[in-house]
């Protein structure tokens, strides 16, 4: 099993909110952002125990900075790995299924069809025709990537502002393609 380390997951969670809180309303700049790393973070094998570790890694940062998330991933249908940081509530719960399900439905992260839906001036929630019971555009649930584009699963965080959990997840997900 590969080893993550919470530190580098920490300094990079920083530096990706930086760079989102620079850009600010700047839709664009933020979509691209999003697609780079759609790029990047793509993985040729994963499994259960990969799971285990991605989420154990995001739990022991999100621990270490007090923020309180839930951490839920799918592999396919499958739920390979859920949890809860202390201060979490049932409804971060229901929010990471959300997320995650755009995820499925789009093969985008959550936070790039939110941000596709903005910059065309559209509300995710009537555009989509989605059950919004079922589907939230909000960062925070990030696709698990073939190297040719394939969605196979989804890693989704909820409880912070959704530039936070996107930046949580996806800096975790970094550290543990590094550490490959």
């Amino acid at each position: 099993m590969k080893q993550i380390s919470v530190d580098a997951v920490v300094k990079r969670y920083n530096e990706y909110k930086a760079i989102f809180d620079a850009n600010e309303g700047k839709l664009a700049e933020r979509k691209q952002f999003i697609e780079s790393q759609e790029k990047e973070l793509r993985f040729s094998d994963f499994s259960v125990d990969d799971a285990w570790e991605v989420g154990s890694a995001i739990y022991a940062a999100a621990h270490r900075l007090q923020l309180p998330v839930a951490i839920d991933i799918r592999l396919g249908l499958q739920r390979a790995f859920h949890a809860a940081i202390p201060g979490a509530a049932e409804d971060n719960d229901a929010w990471a299924e959300r997320k995650g399900n755009v995820v499925l439905a789009y093969g985008h992260a959550s936070l790039y069809v939110g941000t596709d839906f903005q910059q065309k001036e559209e509300d995710f929630d009537v555009s989509s025709r989605r059950n919004a019971h079922d589907f939230a555009a909000h960062g925070g649930a990030f696709p698990l990537l073939l190297p040719s584009g394939l969605v196979f699963g989804v890693t989704a965080v909820s409880g912070l502002p959704s530039i936070y959990d996107h930046s949580l997840v996806t800096a975790t997900l970094k550290e543990f393609v590094s550490a490959q």
